[in-house]
């Protein structure tokens, strides 16, 4: 399922659906340079390629390329280059990139010197390459890149700090891809999610963002959610062992195979954040309940 329209001189559109990490993921895109080629070659395929591949030859002149995505049609992604770049040259472009970069750094001030400061704003840059609103131009905000394993601790509280704005949209995409697959992801991806990691995440994202005063989203369906990943199986999902883990107290390592003591204890972490988030909502047996499983850590105490 391949489509590379090069029909019209200057301008390729196309799409394709990925397997990698995340199935049946489609990704289309919309490229158009700012001069007619003068020549297009289009390349043999390579054994295992599916997806066809060209030289374009546009002379000496300066050349300006503008490129935009979306997982909805190659015309949508067209639709997307006119309302997001359209008109602008590149110079306006930068411009309004790094004016909007700045104004992200403003938002916190920090004292020390020159070296300390470079890594504080060249960190601030990393961790606001993510995570991607991945909507098309008008319809309602869609996060993802949304590494929880790696994200949990530090990044997520902080993003509820100095930029409030997108803690709400997150956790919405974060049950919008519940509502699609049956569970919270580990790491959403491309509009999908990869379950390469260890621990329920997405428990604690939204806890910290309920118990920090933020509204905006369905509680009670976040709250199914969350009970839902961290007791039911769901076919094809790897790393659910339930049934084991609420027998035991703990995943033994000649049952599960993998990551057994470091799955127990970020379970119990986020079993956790479970209780305080349905203790808060009133919710007193599933609080008790899960913050019994929090208590698992001891289970595995040497």
């Amino acid at each position: 399922d391949v489509i590379c329209d090069v029909s019209a001189p200057g301008r390729i559109r196309g799409g394709y659906v990925r397997s990698s990490w995340v199935r049946n993921r489609p990704l289309f895109y919309a490229i158009e340079f700012s001069r007619v080629w003068t020549g297009l070659e289009n390349l043999p395929r390579q054994p295992g390629e599916n997806q066809d591949a060209y030289v374009a030859e546009f002379g000496p002149e300066e050349l300006t390329v503008r490129v935009a995505l979306s997982q909805t049609s190659a015309e949508v992604a067209a639709a997307n280059m006119r309302a997001e770049t359209g008109g602008l040259d590149f110079e306006t472009v930068r411009a309004d990139a790094r004016a909007a970069w700045n104004a992200l750094f403003a938002r916190s001030v920090i004292e020390g010197d020159e070296t300390q400061m470079k890594n504080w704003y060249t960190s601030l840059y990393h961790l606001y390459s993510q995570p991607n609103d991945f909507a098309d131009v008008g319809a309602e905000s869609h996060f993802t890149t949304l590494s929880l394993w790696d994200t949990f601790r530090a990044a997520q509280p902080w993003y509820t700090i100095p930029t409030p704005e997108i803690v709400v949209p997150e956790i919405n995409s974060l049950l919008g891809l519940y509502k699609r697959f049956g569970n919270l992801p580990r790491m959403s991806y491309g509009g999908g999610y990869v379950d390469c990691m260890i621990g329920e995440h997405s428990l604690s994202v939204i806890a910290d963002a309920y118990l920090k005063g933020f509204r905006g989203f369905d509680e009670r369906l976040a709250l199914e959610a969350m009970v839902k990943t961290v007791t039911v199986p769901h076919e094809g999902r790897e790393k659910e062992n339930w049934e084991i883990y609420e027998k035991y107290g703990y995943l033994p390592f000649d049952l599960v195979k993998y990551e057994s003591c470091s799955r127990t204890l970020e379970q119990c972490f986020d079993d956790w954040c479970l209780a305080k988030y349905a203790e808060a909502l009133g919710e007193k047996a599933i609080a008790a309940r899960f913050f019994r499983r929090a208590d698992n850590w001891k289970n595995i105490f040497d």
